[in-house]
């Protein structure tokens, strides 16, 4: 079947706390954010289906939770939730997110090289792949989607080459101030304190994976309790100051300055997973 016939949103997958492996997990802290961004347009039901079941043996893997959708609420397709939200499209034609949450660098390293990840899934996406960035951060916000049905993840990544230190500790206080109900937010660059320097370099020499960024240097992570209040967010105060703080140091060359992605939010950073 052509993309275009495809379900923007087929059933999804059994929450990840009901997935396989979740059970045996005795950690209840993950401290590595790894979000990849990928150009599918030419999806189809059945790929996708495969690439789900990929997810699930991610999620089997000690000190992992994975989740992979397309751009969306739960319900609705990219369209129809960017017409609800009231906001144009900033994908720049990427179409699904991975995000895994680990504990750990080296979790996440095992993940990178594991036969689910380098084999299944590799096979699976090479032919139908046409972009990728891949953006690894310290995990600054707890992702909290057990308790919230219709939980959105609001992936922003920025070009900001010329911003300062003195700047992103301006942009890391202003997340901490959001008073938007139901909405969370942390902004990070990529790299993570545990990996030598903590910046993106010691970080790909400790996992042994190539630097994806593509030239975006942060990614703001927002959490909005439902797609109502993602909407009230974007347009409200708190997303006018955070343009007006932003905007001036956002430099795409090239390319755009900026990729936005929402998509439904199933798993969580904040709690042990529960048995089903």
């Amino acid at each position: 079947r052509k993309a275009s016939d495809v379900p923007l949103f087929p059933p999804p997958p059994p929450p990840f706390f009901a997935m396989g492996g979740c059970g045996s997990r005795q950690s209840k802290e993950f401290r590595v954010q790894h979000v990849v961004l990928f150009k599918f347009p030419k999806m189809t039901e059945e790929i996708y289906a495969d690439m789900q079941v990929v997810v699930r043996e991610f999620n089997a893997l000690p000190g992992v939770v994975a989740q992979f959708r397309a751009h969306g609420t739960e319900t609705e397709g990219k369209e129809a939730t960017l017409k609800l939200l009231d906001w144009p499209d900033r994908t720049d034609g990427y179409t699904h997110a991975l995000l895994i949450l680990a504990e750990d660098v080296d979790k996440l390293k095992a993940y990178l090289h594991s036969t689910a990840h380098k084999e299944q899934w590799m096979t699976l996406t090479r032919p139908v792949l046409e972009g990728i960035i891949v953006f690894t951060t310290e995990l600054a916000l707890d992702w909290e989607a057990e308790l919230r049905e219709q939980a959105m993840a609001h992936i922003c990544l920025f070009k900001m080459p010329a911003a300062t230190e003195a700047d992103y500790e301006k942009m890391k206080e202003f997340t901490t101030t959001l008073s938007a109900d139901g909405i969370r937010a942390a902004i990070r660059t990529p790299g993570h304190p545990s990996a030598g320097a903590g910046d993106v370099v010691d970080l790909c020499a400790a996992l042994d994976w190539p630097n994806k960024t593509n030239g975006f240097t942060h990614c703001m992570s927002v959490q909005a309790d439902s797609p109502e209040q993602l909407k009230a967010y974007l347009h409200g105060e708190d997303h006018k100051q955070w343009v007006a703080l932003a905007k001036p140091l956002m430099d795409g060359g090239d390319g755009p300055p900026s990729v936005i992605f929402d998509f439904s939010l199933l798993i969580s950073g904040s709690r042990a997973p529960a048995l089903a």
